[in-house]
């Protein structure tokens, strides 16, 4: 287990470097040189990040077995991440991408994201190293190991939504700033940052998917005992990169403005309701009050029912008799939760569940399939997925099979049932070739899930035919037999 993260290190060092040199120097690499340019990286952002591109077909594996060892075998090279295998053939993960080594909080490049170039491109924007013997996005955060000091220093930790954007900003003169990776913020990687600092703030994208991000990050630092601040982008930008871009002194200001989360949300969505109205205040109040009860200090919590309460003008002894009501339903409803994880059942196989996957992604990609073939959510076997397959099939049909918008596809996945979350970020963030490549393998995992279904079902059939014609032996009668 050892030698083989050794090997997986060694085989993401060396690729960071080809790509690296790809990305300054070789001929292959002048679409990233003007890219890079014109998104403003310095020389010695591109050196401190290690910052490279990977090309169309650059054949990763034929460089690292001549280089590094020639007995790299291809179990190994699909272990590292770099690579995937599709129906018998080792191919580069990463094509046409800028490419950002990720490392750990020790400095070791662990994996890496690729981020496409091209505004026209339909691929996913980024694509991160799967789960590998070495890297576990749930427990990594990107800019860790360049951050660390910067962190410990501010005492205060920014969490970004994207690469860029922490990139951007360090080179800007913030460096106390982290983002995750390609998933939602996690408990474990939480748990990291509270290592270096007790204090946290959110500058996520101006959109509502930022807002839902926001969010759900406080729920999570409530479990974790962070305190959470806001930093509030000016409206007319979407991203740090943006506003950077346009005015850097004014992040760098900005950066050091903190919103005490809670007061941030009355005030935002204050701004959105009608509190004269009384339906409108009601789902106002209980929308706050949902959040005060993430709250594990008592104090904290009666000093924000107070402010609640001058707000939508109810006494505060209804607000905490609300409060207590709220916490019954809320355990409730994760007691309900917990059985249905358990409840759920396994996936088949790691390799069944990327055939899965990869199918569904197609199906997004390519809407019309759906139109043109029956295709329906029994085709897949487990549960899970099904689920998520119906849901892709409904929003294909709603949009008249047209291409679909994947952060509307996320955003009503994850409204179905939050246990999708997972799932439907694999799918997103999986590599799609192009589209002749994705019809040609679309078509083949159709007829073998078909016809897998097909036999299944006949299977069944045969089954129920054969109870039909079975002799009951209870009643025969033994006399009868002997005779």
């Amino acid at each position: 287990e050892e030698k083989l993260k050794t090997d997986v290190l060694r085989m993401n060092n060396y690729s960071a470097e080809v790509f690296h040199y790809i990305a300054l120097k070789h001929k292959a690499g002048e679409k990233a040189r003007k890219y890079i340019e014109k998104r403003g990286f310095s020389e010695e952002t591109l050196k401190k990040y290690l910052i490279g591109y990977s090309p169309h077909n650059l054949k990763l594996q034929d460089i690292l077995r001549y280089k590094l060892d020639k007995s790299i075998d291809d179990k190994l090279l699909i272990t590292s991440g770099l690579f995937v295998e599709k129906y018998g053939h080792i191919k580069d993960k990463y094509q046409d991408r800028l490419m950002f080594p990720i490392r750990n909080s020790s400095g070791e490049i662990v994996g890496f994201s690729g981020r496409v170039i091209d505004k026209t491109d339909e691929r996913p924007k980024y694509i991160n190293s799967p789960e590998t013997p070495v890297y576990k996005k749930s427990s990594l955060v990107f800019n860790m190991y360049e951050a660390k000091s910067a962190i410990k220093k501010a005492d205060f930790v920014i969490v970004t939504e994207g690469q860029i954007d922490c990139i951007i900003s360090t080179q800007a003169g913030v460096e106390n700033i982290v983002a995750p990776l390609g998933t939602s913020l996690t408990v474990e990687q939480l748990k990291i940052l509270k290592r270096y600092t007790d204090n946290i703030c959110f500058c996520f994208n101006n959109d509502k998917a930022g807002m839902s991000a926001l969010e759900r990050g406080f729920r999570l630092c409530s479990q974790v005992g962070l305190n959470v601040k806001v930093i509030e982008l000016p409206k007319e930008f979407k991203d740090i990169d943006e506003l950077i871009q346009k005015d850097k002194a004014k992040w760098v200001e900005l950066s050091k403005k903190h919103h005490n989360f809670l007061e941030y949300l009355m005030k935002k969505q204050s701004d959105l309701a009608d509190l004269k109205d009384t339906l409108q205040r009601k789902r106002f109040t209980n929308y706050i009050l949902s959040y005060i009860k993430s709250i594990t200090d008592v104090v904290e919590q009666v000093s924000y029912i107070q402010k609640l309460s001058l707000l939508v003008d109810i006494d505060e002894e209804t607000l905490k008799e609300a409060l207590k009501s709220q916490k019954n339903i809320i355990e409730q409803s994760i007691n309900e939760n917990h059985q249905k994880e358990k409840e759920v059942k396994k996936i088949p196989s790691l390799a069944e569940y990327k055939k899965n996957t990869y199918f569904i992604g197609l199906l997004l990609e390519l809407p019309s399939f759906i139109k043109d073939h029956h295709v329906f959510p029994d085709l897949l076997e487990d549960p899970v997925l099904k689920v998520l397959l119906e849901i892709v099939i409904r929003l294909t049909k709603e949009s008249e099979y047209k291409e679909l918008d994947h952060t509307k596809v996320y955003e009503e996945i994850v409204k179905a049932d939050k246990h999708l979350e997972e799932h439907i970020n694999n799918i997103l963030l999986q590599e799609i070739d192009d589209e002749k490549d994705s019809k040609r393998d679309l078509d083949i995992l159709y007829h073998q899930f078909s016809n897998r279904y097909k036999r299944k079902e006949l299977g069944k059939l045969r089954s129920d035919y054969e109870k039909k014609e079975r002799i009951n032996i209870e009643e025969l009668d033994p006399k009868e037999i002997r005779k």
